[in-house]
């Protein structure tokens, strides 16, 4: 009766037992990988939701309307001037302007003390250009959002009044 195993039979072994660890190593570094691409996905996923919900909210509040006459004069469209159709302060101007340094896009706005109040709508955006069609009253927007080497495109439109 044998103890133990020959060498052979232990060099079988141990290449078996090589290749399996080798690939688990190799499948585990895959799917750590592939979790982190879908978690900054999911976080420009949901910076693009940010700016819809949050400019159909801007808009929709007050019952926001384009100022027409300092949106002809803009060279960029990277600012959206709004006035106020229901007048909650003394000045009606509200403007949603893009920082290219920063990548956010921001809305300034007076609050009750007739102090201009910014807050950030959504981060991460490389570029963002607004447009208005014609004789729609439809406010358009298109957007390149990216973050750590994942790059994502969207699209969307608010109706102002």
């Amino acid at each position: 009766m044998r103890k133990g195993m020959t060498l052979a039979e232990l060099l079988a072994a141990l290449s078996i037992s090589s290749i399996v660890i080798l690939t688990i190593l190799v499948l585990t570094v895959f799917f750590i990988r592939t979790s982190g691409r879908i978690m900054k996905s999911n976080i420009l996923d949901e910076e693009a939701t940010k700016l819809q919900t949050s400019l159909d909210y801007i808009i929709s509040e007050n019952w926001s309307a384009i100022n027409s006459e300092e949106w002809n004069e803009l060279s960029d469209k990277h600012t959206v001037p709004l006035i106020a159709s229901v007048n909650m302060t003394p000045v009606a101007t509200k403007t949603i302007f893009f920082v290219k340094d920063s990548r956010t896009l921001y809305y300034a706005f007076p609050d009750r003390s007739n102090a201009t109040t910014t807050v950030v709508i959504a981060e991460h955006i490389e570029d963002i250009q607004f447009s208005i069609g014609g004789n729609t009253q439809w406010l358009t927007y298109d957007a390149t959002l990216s973050y750590d080497g994942v790059i994502k495109r969207t699209h969307g439109a608010v109706r102002y009044f």
